[in-house]
């Protein structure tokens, strides 16, 4: 038994299918050359479009996180908006007038007389 021939029966396995190291191995391999290239192909697509929804995902995620934060945001400034209106109007009733006025020093009237020009404008040539 030659050098040859040792090769040739360590490359064989026990059920008589050529070894991934022999000559027929590889012109097989060449034959489905394609389809090895489409399925890394494909095998390649999946992870991306997996990696690519993941990070939608994450995304529309943080969105929703955001989106709740300014719908919160908005319901406390409804709210204080709310309290600020209650707070002019106070401000504005009658009671509380008469008693800035009072404070001021201010004195009612109880006639008033206008002055009546005999002319419709204001400034005089």
């Amino acid at each position: 038994m030659d050098h040859n021939d040792h090769n040739q029966n360590v490359e064989m396995s026990v059920s008589g299918i050529p070894g991934i190291f022999s000559r027929q191995a590889w012109v097989s391999v060449g034959r489905y050359r394609w389809l090895a290239v489409l399925n890394l192909f494909l095998a390649l697509s999946a992870v991306t479009l997996f990696a690519g929804y993941l990070c939608l995902n994450n995304r529309t995620s943080a969105l929703g996180f955001a989106i709740g934060d300014t719908e919160e945001m908005i319901s406390l400034l409804q709210e204080e908006k709310r309290q600020l209106n209650l707070e002019v109007l106070s401000q504005r009733s009658m009671g509380n007038v008469e008693s800035r006025v009072a404070d001021l020093g201010f004195v009612p009237v109880d006639k008033v007389d206008f002055v009546v020009t005999g002319h419709g404008g204001v400034a005089l040539k």
